[in-house]
This record gives C-alpha cells, sequence and structure tokens, in this order.
C-alpha cells in the first residue's frame, strides 16, 4: 500500500504542476492576442494606417479579424481558469494523499477514495495534453517529492493529463 499512496503523491503533484503551467502558458497566449487587438484598434494605429497604402491597412484590418476569431475559437482564457482549477483541485488531492503518507494505518479504502477522486477532477473537460509540459512537471515532481517526503521509489513512465 506504501507504493500506491506514493505513487498516489508523485501523480497529484506532477498533474497540479502540469495544469498550474498550462494555466499559465494560456493565459499568456491570450494576454498576447488581447495586446496586439488593443495596439491595432488604438488612434495611433489608425492614423499610422491611414498613411500607409491601402493593401497594407486591408492585411492589418484582416489580421485583426483572425486575431479575433482565433481567440473566440480557441478561448485560451476559458481553457486557462479551468486549468487553474484543475490545478487547484489536484493541489488540494495532493494535501491529502501528505496526511496518508503520514498517517500511521492508512486504510484501503482510503487509497481508493483517493483515486477515484483523481480520475475524477477533470472528467468531461479536455484540454489537449502538451507533452513537453507534461514531461516538465514529471521532472519537477520527481526531484521535489522525494526530497520533500524523504522517499526514493519512482514510476517508470508518467501518465498523460
Amino acid at each position: 500500500m506504501t507504493q500506491q499512496i506514493w505513487t498516489g503523491l508523485l501523480e497529484s503533484d506532477r498533474i497540479t504542476r502540469y495544469y498550474s503551467m498550462m494555466a499559465d502558458k494560456l493565459r499568456w497566449r491570450h494576454n498576447i492576442l488581447t495586446a496586439i487587438l488593443i495596439i491595432s484598434a488604438t488612434g495611433a494605429a489608425a492614423s499610422l494606417l491611414a498613411q500607409l497604402p491601402n493593401w497594407v491597412s486591408a492585411i492589418v484590418i484582416f489580421l485583426t479579424a483572425c486575431i479575433s476569431a482565433w481567440l473566440y475559437v480557441f478561448d485560451y482564457s476559458g481553457k486557462a481558469t479551468a486549468a487553474s482549477l484543475f490545478s487547484d483541485q489536484y493541489g488540494r488531492l495532493h494535501t491529502k494523499w501528505a496526511q496518508l503518507w503520514y498517517s500511521e494505518n492508512p486504510a484501503i479504502e482510503e487509497v481508493r477514495a483517493l483515486q477515484d477522486e483523481y480520475n475524477n477532477i477533470a472528467t468531461g473537460f479536455m484540454l489537449d495534453t502538451n507533452e513537453a509540459l507534461n514531461g516538465k512537471a514529471q521532472e519537477e515532481a520527481y526531484t521535489s517529492v522525494p526530497n520533500q517526503f524523504g522517499y526514493t521509489e519512482r514510476r517508470s513512465a508518467p501518465t498523460t493529463p
């Protein structure tokens, strides 16, 4: 049962980090595209465009429309909010795993309940998996958790969020 609890600690830490990184990345994308839209909507940009050839203005207007559509379709802000929520929920789950780790006589029912909770947090909402972020989150978790909890058993392969 120690291995199951250890796996729960590692995986809950990894996925907490993953969704936190994902939220940051999605927020960054949203903010950059929103900033471009704001700049293109200012009077200074309009006066600058008025001095350029018509075809340049047409391209800028087209690109601005594309960015607006891109923001709407990919909903980075909504996905960042969901990823932040998942990170918070998995973080609370990690705390429960830590409490179980320090428990003298953990019951198998407690382990199963936490495993079920882990499996049900992000059910029904899909975010594309970013393998690079997943690998980075795993590496950080597999470095941090053994130092924090004083145990070195490692799982061989990461799971995907």
